[in-house]
């Protein structure tokens, strides 16, 4: 290998595992990430009142 030329060639077969391994978390972490969002959907609403409210008493003061 020449000085500075970069990695050898086969350390390209080390990227396999690594797309394995994203490929098999990739639709459990979406499922998971689905499994949340839709648990905390009906908290939404009333974060954002809360936000609101509070961004009122903020300028209030002000």
């Amino acid at each position: 290998m020449v000085k500075g030329a970069g990695s050898p060639w086969w350390t390209l077969w080390l990227i396999w595992p690594a797309i394995g391994l994203l490929k098999w978390t990739a639709p459990r972490a979406l499922d998971m990430y689905a499994t949340l969002v839709e648990a905390s959907a009906p908290l939404l609403p009333a974060l954002l009142i809360l936000v609101g409210v509070a961004l009122i008493a903020r300028r209030r003061r002000e």
